[in-house]
């Protein structure tokens, strides 16, 4: 399936642009910062940016078996996830819980934007996709010269401290793939061609360094943000829970008053000493 337009569109280079640089700093930076500071260090992760992986796959080569045929920066993504759950929404009566509904399903929904996503090609001719994240992490020590676990990676392998850059944003890189899996899917069901969705990166501004999730990596990740969703459909279930407990005993007359002829379980009547003997 060929990519969109604005998936394709050939642009120039303007990343270490002065002129577009001036005039991001002059939108955006507070008038206290020292603009032609922050110029200077745009400048630098920019090159860092050109020398590195992306600079080397959005100029046309080739970087680890990978070849550029489409990219979308601030790529937008909306994705609606369901939880399979066994749970029931009850009311409290002086009968005992009622049962109002029972509850099989929570959905959550997301959205949000991905810095970069790259459609490549891989040398088995087959078609990819994979979720870029830009970090300044370490950008200020760049800037001052100053060490930086960060700025002492070299080579092929990766770092210890990207390795934890990493694992610090983990959830927010399997995000973005789920979104990813979800859209290749959809193309799958559609009987359109799909692309595999390659372990999501960072792009390390400070270095330029392109650091990529190893696929044992990204699937541990994806099933952590399982699991994080479905604690948040517990959560969320429990809140209603509680809420509508407190509303049954705020309107119930028996919870009313010095004296209360009913208490939460495992917990003693509301009655004053004296009355406790009585």
């Amino acid at each position: 399936m060929p990519l969109p337009p604005q998936w394709t569109n050939a642009s120039p280079d303007l990343l270490a642009d002065e002129d577009v640089i001036h005039s991001v700093l002059t939108e955006l930076m507070p008038a206290e910062a020292d603009a032609d500071e922050v110029a200077s260090l745009m400048g630098r992760m920019a090159e860092n940016i050109r020398n590195g992986p992306l600079g080397i796959l959005t100029s046309g080569g080739t970087w680890n078996g990978e070849t550029v045929e489409g990219l979308r920066t601030e790529w937008p993504f909306s994705v609606r996830h369901a939880i399979t759950i066994d749970a029931a929404d009850l009311a409290w009566s002086p009968n005992g819980a009622q049962l109002l509904a029972s509850i099989a399903a929570f959905e959550i929904s997301f959205n949000g934007i991905a810095d970069l996503v790259l459609c490549t090609r891989l040398e088995s001719g087959e078609g990819a996709i994979r979720a870029i994240d830009l970090k300044t992490t370490g950008a200020a020590h760049l800037h001052a010269n100053w060490a930086h676990p960060l700025l002492e990676a070299e080579g092929e392998d990766r770092h210890p401290s990207e390795v934890e850059l990493l694992q610090d944003y983990r959830m927010q890189l399997a995000l973005y793939t789920l979104a990813l899996q979800r859209q290749e899917q959809a193309r799958e069901a559609d009987g359109r061609d799909s692309r595999t969705v390659l372990p999501p990166a960072i792009l390390s501004a400070a270095t330029g360094r392109l650091i990529a999730m190893t696929p044992e990596e990204m699937t541990e990740a994806l099933q952590d943000l399982e699991n994080l969703f479905a604690t948040l459909a517990e959560l969320a279930l429990r809140d209603e829970e509680a809420e509508a407990a407190a509303s049954a005993c705020d309107h119930c007359p028996f919870a009313r008053g010095d004296i209360r002829l009913c208490a939460p379980e495992g917990e003693p009547l509301g009655l004053r000493p004296e009355q406790e003997s009585t």
